[in-house]
């Protein structure tokens, strides 16, 4: 996929649509997104649950994703943003300087419409906080506000910027994909954000590609090798499960004790996967993820990941 240039990027931003935000009720009897985007599906734990477990589960992992989405959107992006709008190949051009102001008001606008979106299906887990299954410690937040702010490596932040910002868009494109097979038709609710989600975030990928197209050729080799080495740390240990999925099987026996007796059992099984196979598997994807593909082709270098041949 070609990345276009700042003057098409602001041209889109232009053309950009409103966002439509009004919920309906919420219909708990349906899948709230497709069951293989969940965790546990890819494992032999999933058949130990019952047809209700399941739904449950696949409930509490969709709004666990989507906190997810809205850590990215309200502690990385305007943080990376703010950094990048201050290289010299950059602040020079004002085009591309207000798509991404633009990009980062727009992030805030998703952070608010996901948790709406929360808070409407489950107003009892989100009455305190934002957040239920993907808390960050402060010691999280800090040393995420102290990467953002490390000097030489802009190229990193960016890369991570782009990779979860087009899987993001991943997601919302396989929730729409999805809801299209009668066999297993989602929550009308969740389709429509996601929908709506799609609106800038797809124009949100294509500005950070062309971010990173700009920054790499004006970057020295070392400074690269040493974008290219945090990079991989980094990605190894995202694509490894987290906590967060182990707090949904949590939640998951508060509401079903009958598998108290398999929590750990199924803990072990999440912990014992070496990747994230919903992550790895889109990011292997050049179909799914395009722009990074098409980057990782100009710049093999940056490629984290052993690629799968056919």
């Amino acid at each position: 996929m070609k990345v276009p240039d700042s003057s098409q990027l602001y041209q889109a931003v232009l053309r950009k649509k409103p966002l439509f935000t009004k919920l309906g009720d919420i219909d708990h009897s349906k899948l709230f997104m497709p069951e293989k985007l969940t965790q546990l599906y890819h494992i032999p734990a999933y058949t130990w649950l019952t047809p209700p477990q399941r739904l449950r589960y696949n409930q509490l992992f969709a709004m666990r994703s989507i906190e997810q989405l809205m850590t990215l959107e309200a502690y990385f992006i305007a943080m990376v943003l703010k950094r990048a709008k201050k290289s010299a190949h950059i602040k020079s051009n004002q085009e591309l300087i207000f798509c991404m102001e633009e990009m980062a008001k727009e992030e805030e606008q998703h952070y608010a419409m996901f948790l709406s979106l929360n808070k409407h299906a489950e107003p009892d887990l989100y009455q305190q906080n934002d957040m239920y299954f993907a808390k960050m410690s402060l010691f999280e937040r800090t040393s995420l506000g102290a990467l953002a702010k490390t000097p030489g490596i802009l190229l990193f932040l960016l890369w991570i910027l782009l990779v979860l910002e087009e899987f993001s868009t991943c997601i919302s494109k396989q929730m729409l994909q999805n809801n299209n097979n009668d066999a297993e038709t989602l929550e009308t609710n969740f389709v429509h954000i996601h929908r709506e989600h799609l609106k800038d975030e797809s124009r949100h990928v294509a500005i950070c590609a062309h971010l990173l197209s700009t920054l790499i050729k004006e970057t020295s080799r070392t400074t690269i090798r040493l974008n290219i080495f945090i990079l991989n740390t980094f990605m190894r240990e995202y694509m490894t499960p987290k906590r967060g999925g182990l707090r949904v099987i949590e939640k998951l026996v508060q509401e079903f004790p009958e598998l108290h007796s398999r929590q750990e059992e199924i803990n072990a099984a999440i912990k014992n996967q070496k990747q994230d196979k919903v992550i790895f598997d889109a990011i292997q994807d050049p179909k799914l993820m395009p722009y990074s593909h098409s980057l990782f082709q100009l710049y093999p270098e940056f490629r984290f990941y052993e690629p799968v041949h056919a």
